[in-house]
């Protein structure tokens, strides 16, 4: 008879994302013990399968919840910067009113800073609504795998 000595190493690139997932295993083969290599081998196979099928899962589950987060804060996103949009043409008109009424000396200074502090206030609001909006696109192209400048803007 003879004794065969095998060493075998393998790595799972895709591992927690970041680290590598290094095994090696050692069997030693003696033919009197044939039957036992094998089913330790079938064995062995059967849980780097359920391993490895466990990780892909986990991975699936975080991919999809990621999608279904980016795409329900885009449309909230969409949402707030229209609203804002809105808001910020309505504070236009009625600074644009308050104007024309100083101007024909129906109100006074104050009542017209007033206005004009709402519009600015109105104008960074909408700002920001169009940063959120923005910054949502590249979220939900970043969950479905497209390129945030070629395919998404």
């Amino acid at each position: 008879g003879s004794l065969d000595l095998t060493f075998s190493k393998g790595i799972n690139e895709y591992s927690n994302y970041n680290e590598n997932d290094e095994r090696l295993v050692v069997s030693f083969t003696i033919p009197l013990f044939e039957k036992f290599s094998s089913m330790y081998n079938y064995k062995v196979s059967s849980d780097s399968y359920v391993y490895y099928k466990a990780l892909n899962d986990f991975a699936s589950r975080r991919v999809e919840s990621n999608y279904n987060k980016s795409k329900s804060n885009l449309m909230l996103s969409y949402e707030t910067f229209k609203k804002r949009e809105d808001n910020l043409k309505a504070s236009l008109k009625i600074f644009e009113n308050a104007k024309k009424q100083f101007n024909r000396g129906r109100i006074s200074v104050n009542d017209l800073l007033i206005e004009q502090d709402r519009l600015l206030r109105t104008e960074v609001l909408a700002n920001s609504g169009t940063k959120q909006f923005h910054k949502a696109i590249a979220e939900f192209c970043h969950a479905v795998g497209k390129s945030i400048i070629k395919e998404c803007l």
